[in-house]
């Protein structure tokens, strides 16, 4: 039990006592002493509704921000609901309360104890069963409680500034953590698309599609790497020839993809194997070795304990002819139907994940199985998971037309909200510094690069994806080019292309569009990269400063930066004078 639990637990128990002792004087009128000592029971009862309410603010505290207001007004109705007991409520308390959170659970057992103890006492000489002159005694000796609510005062008043303290801290805290993350999610990127290339090492040409994300730092001190790492996941839309599957869509259009969300997250490690081209494994599976002259198909099936990362399979292994091999893979979805994830191994080779995803699910499915990255210097695994929950539409399968390049938005005026575009503003400026140096974003980002998927022709904001035609990477093309650099010398190409992307963001319309005709002569004649610096500086001061001085800030930074991005200070400082300054326009818009 957490010691956020705790504190539920003691916010709803010192109602009850504070109840026990109002109700102490019941039958015992007879008694003449009592108006004397009534003054005294409420002081007692007095102080104990202080410490409660002292209690409450702390709660409401660290509870603002983490859950909704609806949900803090229902945690704090009913402090021992099950709403205190939610697993990512208590892991956000603890990132909040950071290195005092070990203080905070032992100061609030010892407040439970002395809360206990107190209700005890008072059940022993004032209860149903009590006598009254035992409850006058209870009157008379009240000094014995003097220690119990000292306990009660002191740790309540030590939870207070637990809280205030931690919580003065936490925005500091987010953003020194956030430069470290940054950095593990570039290679963790990094090692995901090697995974995926690997599994998609088909004679099928597949685009995939990852979503970009603004994600935010929620690790405690004792996490380490392979913690923050194994609770992030990325979300991707892998694409594949239709025509086999979905003869009516091919004769309609013989171009269609067929698109398919999947969630990839850190998964136990397999044991090591002596070759890569052998299946990957679960801890537990055996797999048997193939007999010759016959054709085997052994199924490994991979079961996860509920709520947990761990795994384990068993394997069966079955022998089956040549002709019906073909039969097996149409009917494998069958086999399927509430095992969990199944690896189908044919001839010592694993059945491809595009093969995997192609098998009709019957909406039960919980993984497509592992991916492997074997070229890290720590062998990393992937399970890939499918996402039964979309975009709130039924239609999961899209075609080309469907997706829509941001560059396409501006050409074609698309309005775009002015709320969406600063949460697209952070979504793509908190991505760059996520993907940075890895195979899945360019060095010069454009608004060529962010596409949308469109449901019903209007392109869903929320949800931008940068486009790959997958390939196996090797480790010379680790860094993707893409274009040219735009920048020089005195600033980095990188920012300075997400400074560009910004300004067309907020202002939707294209940079050329933007420019005067001195500008655009400069631009093509003599200094390119000091033309756009001019007309992006002219643009800052004359449009966007006088709508937000955090954007324009935000963009003045970036189009003006040194070269450097690749340190997690450097990295850091950037989230801090870029990312956050968006982030606070988002959060008052």
């Amino acid at each position: 039990m957490s010691g956020f639990e705790i504190a539920g637990i003691v916010l709803g128990s010192l109602p009850l006592l504070i109840s026990a002792i109002e109700h102490y004087g019941d039958g015992i009128s007879t008694i003449q002493r009592w108006r004397r000592y009534q003054r005294e029971l409420r002081s007692l009862t007095r102080n104990l509704e202080t410490e409660r309410v002292k209690l409450q603010n702390v709660c409401e505290k660290l509870l603002v921000g983490i859950v909704p207001p609806s949900r803090i007004e229902l945690m704090i109705n009913e402090p021992m609901g099950s709403c205190w007991r939610e697993d990512e409520t208590q892991k956000k308390v603890r990132v909040r309360l950071w290195k005092g959170f070990e203080a905070f659970e032992a100061t609030i057992g010892d407040v439970q104890t002395a809360v206990e103890e107190m209700n005890r006492r008072i059940a022993s000489q004032c209860g149903p069963n009590a006598s009254e002159i035992k409850r006058a005694v209870f009157t008379l000796s009240r000094s014995q409680y003097a220690d119990l609510l000292s306990t009660i005062r002191d740790g309540i008043s030590n939870l207070e500034n637990l809280t205030d303290r931690n919580m003065e801290l936490e925005p500091a805290r987010r953003l020194r953590s956030q430069g470290k993350f940054f950095m593990l999610l570039r290679e963790m990127s990094k090692s995901v698309y090697r995974a995926l290339g690997f599994s998609l090492d088909c004679s099928c040409t597949h685009d995939v599609g990852l979503r970009l994300e603004r994600r935010t730092a929620n690790f405690i001190p004792t996490d380490n790497d392979e913690k923050i790492m194994s609770d992030t996941a990325f979300k991707l839309a892998l694409s594949y020839d239709s025509s086999p599957e979905y003869p009516e869509i091919a004769a309609w259009d013989e171009n269609a993809r067929i698109w398919e969300e999947i969630r990839v997250k850190a998964a136990p490690i397999p044991e090591k194997r002596s070759h890569p081209c052998e299946p990957p494994i679960c801890p537990g599976a055996v797999w048997p070795k193939l007999s010759k002259g016959k054709k085997t198909v052994a199924f490994a099936h991979l079961s996860r304990a509920s709520g947990t990362t761990s795994a384990t399979a068993t394997v069966v292994r079955t022998e089956v002819s040549q002709g019906d091999m073909k039969s097996l893979h149409t009917s494998i979805s069958s086999l399927t139907m509430g095992m969990g994830s199944i690896e189908l191994v044919s001839f010592g080779t694993t059945m491809k994940l595009c093969q995997r995803i192609k098998i009709p699910k019957d909406g039960k499915t919980e993984s497509y199985g592992v991916i492997i990255d074997h070229e890290s210097q720590t062998r990393r695994s992937y399970a890939v998971y499918p996402v039964h929950q979309t975009l709130g539409y039924e239609q999961i399968r899209l075609r080309p037309r469907s997706l829509i390049s941001f560059r396409q938005v501006l050409d074609q005026k698309i309005h775009l909200p002015y709320r969406d575009r600063l949460q697209l503003a952070v979504t793509i400026s908190s991505s760059v510094l996520q993907l940075h140096g890895s195979p899945w974003l360019r060095s010069t980002i454009s608004s060529r690069d962010i596409f949308f998927i469109k449901v019903q022709d209007y392109p869903v904001w929320s949800h931008p994806l940068v486009i790959k035609q997958f390939r196996p990477v090797s480790p010379s093309d680790e860094r993707l080019s893409g274009e040219a650099a735009v920048g020089s010398g005195f600033c980095n190409s990188t920012l300075f292309s997400l400074g560009i992307l910004l300004i067309e963001i907020i202002l939707g319309k294209t940079f050329d569009s933007l420019r005067t005709s001195d500008e655009g002569s400069l631009s093509t004649s003599f200094a390119p990269v000091l033309a756009d610096y001019i007309t992006a500086q002219r643009i800052v001061d004359q449009n966007i400063r006088m709508a937000s001085a955090n954007y324009g800030t935000a963009v003045t930074r970036l189009i003006g930066q040194s070269p450097g991005l690749d340190s997690a200070d450097f990295c850091q400082e950037i989230y801090s004078g870029v990312v956050a300054l968006l982030e606070k326009d988002l959060a008052y818009t």
